[in-house]
């Protein structure tokens, strides 16, 4: 039989390890990406479909030292969807980039009514050629088409409202729809903070979006804040509704450091969910607890 790797990691430090066990479930917080020409916040719960050999420093994903550990169908009944890699110039990244420029023009269509009428009123003429549509762009790369200014150069000199307003709709549907190809989208090489690059299709990340959570541009006034963690402090949902929870028997795996790590998230298991079930499950070898040595010993 074919082998797979099924597993599904979430990555972390020991500290949020046993928070996310008291809470018996992951909190989503903004992750700051970038799609296309633009940075983003994506709300999210982020995991790897790795195996345990690929954590830790100076490997694939050095998040921390510690890891919780699902099966992959799991995820796919909780909506985890696996994120498509892209590059820079590639097909994907083209395409996001002409449609979040194009598209986001529309979907801020209904900013323009005022010099849209006065531009008809005066008979200014193109107003591609008068006003900055780039106002909302944050890179000058990506062209914007000649379709989008010819909706601007109409509007501009036949304005009617209703039809800004049907167009503007449309535009939104459109953006609305289409966020969840945008939150799944990620250069296959990241730059980090300490300016370094890295590999990122190496992680083969899964995440766990909301429909009702907004992806917040970069040019949106409250961008900075949750970018800053004195100003938003991770997580950032904190409400039950967004919490993505598990029971202990849907745990397959918990990657610790140290074996002193091993008793106490084994202690603290059998407190949150009960002696005698954890104390089962680990018999029966249907939850392992360990360090890297002990869980790629038993396949993971």
């Amino acid at each position: 039989m074919l082998k797979t790797v099924d597993n599904l990691f979430h990555i972390t430090s020991i500290d949020k390890l046993k928070q996310i066990l008291r809470d018996k479930g992951f909190k989503p917080s903004y992750a700051e990406e970038k799609v296309g020409d633009k940075c983003i916040l994506v709300p999210m719960i982020s995991f790897s479909n790795i195996l345990v050999r690929d954590i830790g420093e100076n490997e694939v994903i050095d998040y921390g030292n510690s890891a919780i550990c699902f099966d992959r169908k799991w995820g796919i009944s909780n909506y985890l969807n696996p994120v498509v890699y892209s590059y820079e110039d590639g097909l994907i990244d083209d395409a996001i980039s002409f449609f979040t420029d194009s598209v986001l023009l529309h979907h801020e269509l209904h900013h323009f009514k005022n010099i849209l009428e006065q531009n008809t009123n005066n008979k200014k003429g193109r107003i591609s050629e008068q006003i900055n549509l780039y106002k909302i762009i944050t890179s000058q790369k990506q062209k914007i088409s000649n379709e989008v200014k010819d909706v601007f150069d109409y509007l501009g000199n036949n304005y009617n409202e209703e039809l800004v307003d049907v167009i503007s709709n449309y535009a939104n549907e459109i953006f609305n729809r289409s966020m969840g190809i945008i939150a799944l989208t990620k250069k296959y090489i990241v730059t980090r903070k300490n300016n370094d690059t890295k590999v990122a299709y190496n992680e083969r990340e899964w995440r766990k979006l909301y429909k009702d959570l907004a992806i917040i541009f970069e040019e949106e006034y409250n961008y900075k804040d949750f970018t800053n963690k004195q100003v938003k402090p991770k997580p950032h949902f904190e409400e039950e509704k967004y919490l993505l929870r598990f029971s202990i028997n849907e745990i397959k795996a918990i990657l610790v450091d140290t074996e002193n790590n091993v008793i106490e998230i084994t202690n603290e298991l059998k407190e949150i969910f009960g002696q005698v079930i954890v104390e089962e499950l680990l018999l029966k070898k249907k939850l392992l607890i360990g360090t890297k040595d002990v869980l790629e010993s038993e396949g993971f």
